[in-house]
């Protein structure tokens, strides 16, 4: 992705000492944006911590209904700079009830972005808990607080997965998944019929 600059300067001046928290999905009911509103809930004392909920979709009304009265939560939207909102957010997340992969894990993952997200489907084969971000249950809510609030406040951790994340993603290139397909057929093909 591609980083505008004039872009990434209005989002850091808006979110000036803010903790960004992105999640970047259609709004489907499956995708946990309602965990992610709970989760709001549970820090909505915290001035640090400011949600960005990038996408749009059927859900939306019933998700602002959720977010009424949270000012730590904003709607932005369908967004097509993500490489600018990577750069500019301290943490992605996915807390999907169910998933196939959550590419959006990957990418932010090759960006050096921590990631949290639920142990659904694919995305606990897209993270590698304290690896590249952090795995939560589903429709856990406070779980998913306290994941947020550990990569905020555990520095260390942070710029450690910070550090390690586009290594972890390695694993998912073309060149390694063409390897482990080889090697699975092979391994299939030899078994005797």
């Amino acid at each position: 992705y591609n980083i505008d600059q004039n872009l990434l300067q209005a989002l850091k001046s808006k979110y000036q000492n803010k903790f960004v928290v992105v999640q970047a999905a259609k709004l489907y009911q499956h995708k946990g944006f309602d965990v992610t509103i709970s989760a709001a809930k549970h820090l909505q004392a915290r001035q640090d911590i400011q949600f960005c909920l990038l996408g749009d979709g059927p859900e939306l009304d019933s998700l602002k209904a959720q977010a009424e009265d949270l000012n730590n939560v904003e709607f932005l939207g369908l967004q097509r700079e993500m490489g600018t909102w990577f750069e500019r957010a301290d943490v992605v997340i996915l807390p999907s009830h169910t998933e196939g992969m959550g590419s959006v894990l990957l990418e932010a993952t090759l960006a050096g972005v921590p990631v949290v997200g639920t142990r659904a489907g694919g995305i606990p084969d897209a993270i590698a808990n304290e690896v590249n971000g952090l795995l939560v249950d589903v429709n856990d809510a406070a779980s998913l607080a306290e994941a947020i609030l550990r990569l905020k406040n555990d520095r260390a951790l942070y710029e450690e997965i910070r550090l390690r994340a586009p290594s972890f993603i390695e694993g998912f290139s073309i060149e390694k998944a063409a390897q482990r397909y080889d090697k699975t057929y092979s391994e299939a093909l030899a078994k005797p019929q």
